[in-house]
């Protein structure tokens, strides 16, 4: 199994990545941390109902768009982020969506445990902490290839999170919700850092896989990288109508609330 331990690369380009590794039919594992800050919307995300694009642009805060599920995610600096790039043909990866994420959660659980934090896996997407997520998740076909993202929050920008996000209003008492529902390796006051993260999930991978192989990100596939990032986060792609109606915004698992009231809502 090869992995790709790529540093110093921007955030919409390690959203690209996983693309193009799936386009060239590569099965592998991404480990990264992104250089900079951009939000990475879900593939059916409605950006034009719920994005506050003035404030990215002011903020210079690129935008892409994933084509894999979850909701809208911020990516910046103090983010381990991983990318399994599988063929569906691969007998060794469960048939049932369902089943997928909790396959690959189960080796990110690993490597939590490996640091000393006890996690847990709650379905469909989260990983979390004392029922507080500590790694958000989304899995997609892609070129006929299954992909599986996620992060490790050693830290998490709350005032960003809470700012990019246009329809809803009350930003103090919407950071303090963000804050009581999602945690991270330092708030938690644990002295871990990127090298130990790296670390620990090298040696989950190597006990997981056969003849794990890291190597260096090929030229190629960065210069497809490239080229599918400028389609990714052209206008076009960014603003299109995907038909959601986003009433709700899911801070976590099973916990959604109304972006006016702020209350929990039961969907």
């Amino acid at each position: 199994m090869i992995v790709f331990l790529v540093e110093d690369i921007k955030a919409t380009t390690s959203v690209a990545l996983f693309h193009a590794l799936a386009k060239k039919k590569i099965e592998c594992i991404v480990i990264t941390e992104p250089s900079d800050t951009c939000i990475s919307l879900g593939y059916f995300d409605n950006a034009n109902r719920f994005l506050d694009f003035n404030y990215c642009k002011i903020h210079n805060i690129p935008i892409i768009r994933r084509y894999t599920g979850g909701g809208t995610v911020l990516l910046h600096k103090d983010q381990i982020f991983y990318q399994f790039v599988f063929s569906k043909s691969n007998k060794t990866i469960p048939f049932k969506m369902e089943n997928v994420y909790k396959y690959f959660s189960n080796i990110v659980i690993d490597v939590y445990k490996n640091l000393g934090i006890n996690v847990s896996y709650k379905p469909i997407a989260d990983i979390v902490l004392n029922d507080k997520k500590i790694s958000g998740q989304g899995a997609g076909d892609i070129e006929n290839m299954l992909v599986f993202v996620g992060n490790i929050l050693m830290d998490f920008d709350f005032d960003t999170m809470a700012n990019v996000v246009s329809y809803i209003k009350d930003k103090e008492s919407f950071k303090n919700m963000l804050r009581e529902h999602i945690t991270t390796i330092r708030k938690e006051g644990l002295n871990i850092g990127k090298n130990d993260i790296i670390k620990a999930f090298l040696d989950v991978l190597k006990k997981k896989f056969d003849k794990l192989e890291t190597i260096p990100l090929p030229n190629e596939i960065l210069e497809l990288t490239k080229e599918i990032e400028k389609e990714l986060t052209s206008w076009d792609v960014i603003t299109e109508d995907t038909g959601k109606k986003h009433e709700a915004f899911k801070i976590k698992e099973d916990y959604f609330i109304d972006p006016i009231t702020l209350r929990k809502i039961d969907l």
